[in-house]
């Protein structure tokens, strides 16, 4: 029997600006195609410095938390070096201290020439920021770095034998970073679909146009139902230095009995300052990043 063709589509968006935190649960209806169920957002680095909840002194790091051995982790980085500079700073740093590390940065970048800022992702508009750059909140929006996210299903084979479907997300950022703190690219899906098997890839870019990919396994994120890569925003590989510039996952998922309703959000965290970044897994199909990490980029989808 056909199912219904009509059932609207409800969708919750629930953000918290708290801790930089966007946290999205949506209920849909998954009978019409993915482009009726895409919902993308993103936030330029500047706003989001600007609607962060930060004290001195606040930011939660744990005296056991390390960063993990990973293949995102530079050989050349001494951890245990890392952390207690990290935790020196965060007894210092304040908000107002981040966005001026910002405007500084984007002084800095009016000495490089149109062809290096395109090299790393500037667009034209920001490129006409940067060289005219005053130091106002207008011309610091219009500079500012910004990371798209998107996301969608791919071979969906649905049968009472069971159910396999792809899920790939993709970021790409225009422009590059104020820090070279640690980022997240999260993806989480609907139940009872479990990974098959996972690939991720990070682009880095230098101001010379060369680019490095670095492979990455993603892995649990406190869930069956999520995965993440954690990759550093700047590798100081040689001169000049590289920058995160875009990634993707591809996720194999698949479920013994046969799933109608498939949905899937991918999610960039921008990570302001903290040791040990990460995210949870909140309601259906959301996700919430820790104290410190700012969701600046998300993309949701349903076939």
């Amino acid at each position: 029997m056909k199912r219904l063709k009509s059932i609207f589509l409800a969708v919750t968006l629930i953000i918290s600006i708290f801790s930089g935190n966007l946290i999205v649960y949506a209920e849909v209806d998954n009978t019409k195609g993915p482009e009726n169920h895409k919902n993308s957002y993103s936030i330029n680095e500047y706003e989001m410095l600007k609607n962060m909840t930060f004290e001195k002194g606040t930011i939660d790091i744990e005296d056991n938390n390390e960063i993990p051995d990973t293949t995102e982790v530079s050989k050349n980085r001494d951890n245990k070096k890392m952390e207690k500079e990290m935790k020196e700073l965060s007894k210092k740093l304040s908000k107002e201290d981040l966005i001026k590390e910002y405007k500084d940065k984007i002084y800095s970048l009016k000495e490089w020439k149109v062809k290096e800022l395109k090299s790393v992702g500037y667009t034209d508009k920001q490129i006409d920021a940067i060289k005219n750059f005053d130091g106002s909140e207008e011309m610091m929006i219009a500079a500012a770095t910004t990371v798209d996210v998107n996301i969608g299903l791919r071979n969906i084979n649905s049968s009472y034998q069971g159910t396999t479907v792809d899920v790939i997300a993709d970021f790409n950022s225009q422009g590059i970073q104020s820090n070279w703190f640690m980022d997240i690219f999260a993806v989480t899906w609907s139940s009872p679909l479990t990974v098959v098997s996972n690939t991720g890839t990070v682009r880095y870019v230098n101001s010379n146009g060369n680019s490095k990919y670095y492979t990455h396994t993603p892995v649990p994120a406190d869930s069956l139902y999520a995965r993440q890569m954690k990759f550093y925003k700047y590798k100081d590989e040689g001169y000049p230095a590289y920058y995160v510039h875009s990634g993707s996952m591809i996720i194999k998922l698949k479920s013994n009995t046969k799933v109608y309703d498939i949905a899937a959000y991918a999610a960039y965290g921008y990570n302001s300052i903290s040791v040990n970044p990460y995210v949870s897994v909140k309601g259906d199909v959301g996700l919430s990043f820790s104290t410190g990490v700012s969701n600046v980029g998300w993309d949701y989808t349903s076939n």
